[in-house]
Order: structure tokens, then C-alpha cells, then sequence
């Protein structure tokens, strides 16, 4: 929200709502970025009635990791191990830690007699506040998953509360890091940045920032993801191939290592987010003094369907002509989740009769019929 001033020797003011310490540590090392960001460019204010901050000295940086993997290797207890396999991330459904799980068997059996272990670093939230569905029982699924696999040996546990540097050395030790969520709030995702940083490929969902910030086939391999009517799939089975293919191939591992790291340095850093986020709220502030808009319009209130098209929804769609209807009790037979949902047809479908688009000769219809269907 814009106060006053320019850009031409008099430092801009811009409001800022909403901008108070977090709790997430994710939430809150962006919302200290954007404070670094902007405050170095324009005078912050705070809005919303809240306590003025101190804007004048924010700390921490973007990302500040580094680590070579033989060293890092040398803190975790991983003697014997030839591959180490990442997960980092809230313990969550969402996160998919349990299809982590499942994708480490296959490997330990592919790249057998080597052996690959997995690094898993995170926490349990039961009262995840989005979509915090089956999370109470989580935990305890997938310790009965972990011994259903026979990963108990194979598993390397951190929980997340780990400084900069000691993450750092993990995602360092890692040979590829696995990051196959769906979870909702996933605009942009800094675990696959992080483990990038360290110069570790990423195995990712197509899904979220993640498919901007993952190359796919140079810094890693994005799994194809997409959505159905029960939910976000992806294509493990292709992302298991591609991580068996990494684990195997040294110096195609070295090549995406490379690219990984490269990459971030040149869009990721500091520097690089806080000018593309300056520049943005500059043009913001530029086309709202220019008065650059459009007219925004409301798309006109959809027609209630036709009887016509009512009845052929809920026997044959994509008919275009008359419908014979058979008897009530063969509609049931044939449609029963449609009975369920939506209960009894209109009357124009409880005889064998003809329907078509004459609601007069047919007569009303139940409200409450054509409240369901058009929902």
C-alpha cells in the first residue's frame, strides 16, 4: 500500500500488513527476506493497527549453505553406505513421505549389493492448519510402514531443529534429494533452493514453485503431476527410474550436481530475489500513478439448465435427442450413486414417457433436485 514520496531523492513509503513474526520458520525467513528487500529500497510502515517495527537492521540471509559431501558424510552415522537418499519437510500426508518410503525399498533393491540409506529431517504436526487430514495417525502409520518395507536399518532420523550450517552439511551429504509433495501450500518450495545450493540433484513433483525452480533433466528430474477428481497424482514410477539412473551414473550425477548449484547462484541468491522482488513493486507503484488498468467485468449469472438437459444428466449424457426412460426401479438398478447423491429424479423420469425440453407439459420440478445437480 502506497503513502507517499517517489523515487526521484525522496525515499518511498510503502505499507506493509500482516508482516509479524511467524512461527513457521519457512514463513519467517521470507517474511525477514522481504523486510531486507524492501527496506532497503523504500521506508516501511506498518498497517493494520499493529506495533510499529523496526525495519532498520533485519539479520539472516535467503540461504546461506555451502558443504562439500565427503565431509558432510562424516557427522552422520552412515558407515557402509554408498548412496544417501533426502527427504526434508514437515512429516505431513501431503509431503508424501510414506510414497519416500516406498520409493527407498525399490532403490535399496535395484542398486543392491550397494547399499543406500535415507536421510529423513523433519516433524510430525498433528494440528497442521491446512488440510490436516489423517495426521493425528501419521506417525504411527508410517512406523508400521517403515517395518513393513524393512527399513529400519536404512533409515537416518534428524528432526528440524537443526542450525543453517548443520543442514547445510546434510543437504551436502546427500547424492539426490527426493521431494515428491502435493501439499497445497507449496508456492514455492525452499527445500529443493536448499539442497540445490548444496549442489544435491532433486527428484521433485511437477507441482508448485517447484516446477520453476527444478530443471528438469539439468538440475534434476521432475515427476509428471497432475490432478484427478480424488486428489494430486504423480508419476513415482518415473521418478524411481530416474533416481536409480542418478544413483548409478556418477558422472551424470556430477554433471546435474554442477548445474544444481549453478543454478541457484544465478537465480536464488540474495541478491537476485531482491531485485526481482524491488522491480516488481516498483512497477506496481508505476501503473497505479499512471493509472494503467483495465476494467474488470463480471461474467453474466449462469442460466438455470433445462429440464431437458437435467434429465440427461442423470441417464445419458451428451444426448441430444428425446430420451426414453425406463421405470423407476431400472434407473436405481443402473444408477445407484447417482440415487445417493442426488436422490429421486424429477418427475418429468418416473414414468416411461418421453422427455423433452417442454417444462410446461411436464410439469415443475423439486427444488431441491435441481439445487444438488446444478451444484
Amino acid at each position: 500500500m502506497i503513502h507517499a514520496g517517489g523515487f526521484g531523492g525522496t525515499a518511498m513509503e510503502i505499507g506493509v500488513e500482516g508482516f509479524g513474526p511467524h512461527k513457521w520458520p519457512s514463513v519467517e525467513r521470507t517474511r525477514r527476506f522481504y523486510e531486507r528487500a524492501l527496506s532497503a529500497e523504500f521506508d516501511l510502515r506498518t498497517l493494520g493497527g499493529a506495533a510499529e517495527q523496526d525495519f532498520a537492521a533485519p539479520r539472516g540471509a535467503l540461504l546461506s549453505f555451502y558443504g562439500w559431501r565427503e565431509e558432510c558424510r562424516e557427522i552422520l552415522p552412515a558407515e557402509g553406505v554408498d548412496f544417501i537418499v533426502g527427504f526434508v519437510g514437515r512429516l505431513l500426508p501431503q509431503r508424501n513421505l510414506h510414497q519416500f518410503l516406498r520409493l527407498l525399498a525399490e532403490l535399496k533393491r535395484r542398486v543392491a549389493p550397494r547399499k543406500v540409506a535415507g536421510l529423513v529431517i523433519g516433524n510430525y504436526w498433528v494440528d497442521y492448519p491446512v488440510l490436516n487430514y489423517v495426521t493425528e495417525g501419521y506417525r504411527d502409520y508410517i512406523g508400521g510402514l517403515v517395518g513393513e518395507l524393512g527399513l529400519a536399518d536404512d533409515l537416518i532420523y534428524l528432526p528440524a531443529r537443526l542450525s543453517d550450517e548443520e543442514l547445510a552439511m546434510c543437504y551436502a551429504a546427500m547424492d539426490i534429494l527426493v521431494h515428491p509433495t502435493n501439499a497445497l501450500d507449496e508456492n514455492f518450495g525452499y527445500v529443493p533452493v536448499e539442497a540445490m545450493s548444496c549442489g544435491t540433484p532433486v527428484v521433485g513433483a511437477a507441482y508448485g514453485g517447484v516446477k520453476d525452480s527444478v530443471v528438469s533433466g539439468e538440475t534434476g528430474f521432475l515427476m509428471p503431476t497432475w490432478v484427478t477428481r480424488s486428489g494430486i497424482r504423480m508419476d513415482l514410477i518415473s521418478g524411481l527410474e530416474e533416481a536409480t539412473r542418478l544413483l548409478l551414473d556418477r558422472e551424470a550425477r556430477a554433471r546435474m550436481s554442477e548445474a544444481a548449484a549453478r543454478r541457484v547462484r544465478g537465480h536464488y541468491t540474495e541478491e537476485a530475489c531482491a531485485a526481482r522482488l524491488v522491480a516488481a513493486v516498483k512497477r506496481a507503484v508505476e501503473r497505479r500513478r499512471a493509472g494503467d488498468s483495465r476494467p474488470v467485468t463480471m461474467a453474466p449469472p449462469r442460466p438455470p439448465p433445462s429440464h431437458r438437459v437435467c434429465c440427461r444428466r442423470w441417464m445419458c449424457p451428451g444426448s441430444t435427442t428425446p430420451t426414453q426412460w425406463p421405470t423407476t426401479s431400472a434407473r436405481r438398478a443402473r444408477s445407484p450413486a447417482l440415487t445417493r447423491a442426488y436422490g429421486s429424479p424429477p418427475p418429468c423420469c418416473r414414468t416411461d414417457r418421453i422427455c423433452t425440453a417442454s417444462t410446461t407439459r411436464l410439469g415443475p420440478r423439486p427444488s431441491t433436485w435441481m439445487t444438488s445437480i446444478s451444484n
